[in-house]
């Protein structure tokens, strides 16, 4: 059944820094500390992440989040369009922060800005 109405974010927007990056082949894995709103499972909504460093990389690269050191963690990431996101689309010459949205029913994470 599709839910009509959800409430996101009601304890505000969750803040999260990037803590690590990984390239393997063609895909790109930004890594993130732990946290409480994945053990709850009840997550949905947005979230923004801080990238600590510039983000240089010229390869079109595909990018995947992870909480690190928890098996299974791993999510695609999708750009505004709806196609995978490229690390490219993420460059940046300084710290920078982003926005996101996380869709728990289809475990989707999209870009938002």
């Amino acid at each position: 059944m599709t839910q009509w109405l959800k409430f996101v974010n009601q304890g505000g927007i969750p803040a999260i820094q990037c803590v690590g990056v990984n390239t393997t082949g063609t895909i790109t894995t930004f890594s993130f500390n732990d946290h409480p709103y994945r053990q709850t499972n009840r997550f949905y909504g947005f979230f923004v992440v801080k990238f600590p460093n510039p983000i240089t990389e010229t390869a079109t690269n595909t990018v995947k989040f992870d909480t690190q050191g928890v098996g299974g963690s791993t999510v695609d990431v999708y750009n505004p369009t709806g196609s995978a996101l490229e690390v490219t689309d993420l460059t940046s010459t300084a710290q920078t922060v982003r926005l996101f949205f996380y869709d728990r029913d289809s475990n989707r994470v999209q870009l938002i800005w």
